[in-house]
């Protein structure tokens, strides 16, 4: 009975995956332009941010 059991959590692993890439390549290419252009930017509010969290 592990057979049926492995090959469903494999089709669902899968599935789970393949939506991940999906959601993560229309959320990349809303960001790519604006990250490309304000990367340094945001990387200082980054830093502000995490030294205002240890003030």
């Amino acid at each position: 009975s592990l057979r049926p059991n492995s090959h469903h959590l494999r089709e669902v692993l899968i599935f789970c995956f393949n939506m991940k890439k999906v959601n993560e390549c229309k959320y990349r290419e809303e960001l790519s332009t604006w990250w490309l252009s304000s990367r340094r930017t945001y990387a200082k509010q980054v830093v502000r941010v995490d030294e205002a969290r240890w003030r």
